[in-house]
């Protein structure tokens, strides 16, 4: 049998990585700018090319207006996003790991799920009133089920014949966690966290757009009332940067941590 070729995008560099990933989307902004900003083949109320949608961010960030509306959106991401981390993570290995609550409590966890929980941000405003409670409770919500099941099936994934031979040198309790169970199960949290983040921004435009003042998603809602389309498409570039940028920091702690499982499964 001959050796197995290697792809050739395997085969490159982060750095050479970067640079076709830059490139492509530099080919794709000129193509855009020559399509609906000077061919004019598309309205651009519909689609605004990237010199309008710069020169829409340009404003909102020399006029200031886009700073008090960021800060707003930061702090309600960190805050529900981090309290996803935490319930998610704990309520994971109790799920994966802990029949009593598996059979008690995850049918209840399933059912939730299974809602729409973005239907429920009409009530959160309700329980929280207009402002920042009710987006952090949607941020969380939306976050938590990715991080909790991704670590369930993590820790329940945890090979029980490794478990059994570290046991015989003499580890019990916590010590098989801190040993064996978490770093099995730490690639499977990288994933579900870097699933919760996209969920996460999303349900924090969506509690912003109909329940909010402040933040992105309010300004979005405001500008796009204001026929300002450049501006509107400069929020959410901010947006989809913030959660590339997210998703990419996490997938590097991925790879430094646990590199035999993301390397091996071409993750990223």
């Amino acid at each position: 049998m001959g050796t197995r070729r290697i792809p050739w995008w395997r085969r490159l560099s982060p750095g050479q990585r970067t640079a076709l990933v830059l490139a492509e989307f530099v080919v794709l902004g000129l193509l855009w700018e020559l399509v609906v900003g000077r061919l004019e083949l598309i309205n651009p109320l519909f689609a605004p090319p990237p010199s309008e949608i710069f020169s829409g961010l340009r404003d909102l960030v020399v006029s200031g207006e886009i700073f008090p509306h960021l800060a707003t959106s930061a702090y309600e991401w960190v805050v529900g996003f981090l309290a996803a981390v935490v319930v998610g993570v704990i309520s994971g290995f109790l799920l994966g790991r802990w029949i009593p609550f598996e059979r008690l409590a995850g049918p209840v966890i399933w059912l939730i799920y299974a809602a729409p929980w973005v239907a429920f941000q009409p009530l959160f405003t309700v329980w929280f009133g207009f402002g920042t409670a009710a987006v952090i409770f949607l941020v969380f919500t939306a976050a938590v089920f990715p991080i909790l099941f991704n670590t369930a099936a993590g820790a329940r994934d945890v090979d029980r014949a490794t478990i059994d031979c570290v046991r015989v040198f003499g580890f019990r309790g916590l010590s098989v966690y801190r040993a064996v169970i978490v770093p099995a199960t730490f690639p499977f949290i990288v994933v579900g966290l870097r699933h919760g983040v996209v969920i996460a921004n999303i349900g924090l435009l969506v509690g912003e757009i109909t329940g909010a003042t402040k933040g992105l998603g309010a300004l979005i809602a405001l500008k796009t009332a204001q026929f300002q389309v450049g501006a509107t498409f400069a929020i959410l570039l901010i947006s989809v940067l913030f959660t590339t940028l997210m998703s990419q920091i996490l997938l590097w702690i991925g790879r430094r941590s646990a590199p035999w499982y993301f390397e091996s499964n071409g993750a990223g």
